[in-house]
């Protein structure tokens, strides 16, 4: 592992693993901004539960592609 001003660099699986968090750390704010423009204010129920479905559902997603990037890694061939 080489190192740049003391920092040590991400090697493949440390790069991979960065980005996994990275789409699931962006898909949250996004969900959240999304579930209320859809469904309006969670001022009753109904809207509140359809707010949340989406912001869900969107967070949902991201964490899938979190886990298709971790499994193409794994099924990657290892570099010679």
């Amino acid at each position: 592992m080489s190192t740049i001003t003391g920092v040590p660099a991400l090697g493949g699986s440390g790069r991979s693993l960065l980005l996994r968090w990275i789409i699931a750390i962006v898909g949250v704010p996004i969900g959240g901004y999304i579930g209320p423009l859809v469904a309006g204010p969670a001022a009753t129920v109904p809207s509140a539960l359809v707010s949340g479905l989406i912001a869900d559902a969107i967070i949902g997603a991201s964490t899938v592609r979190w886990k298709v990037i971790a499994r193409d890694e794994a099924l990657a061939p290892a570099a010679a």
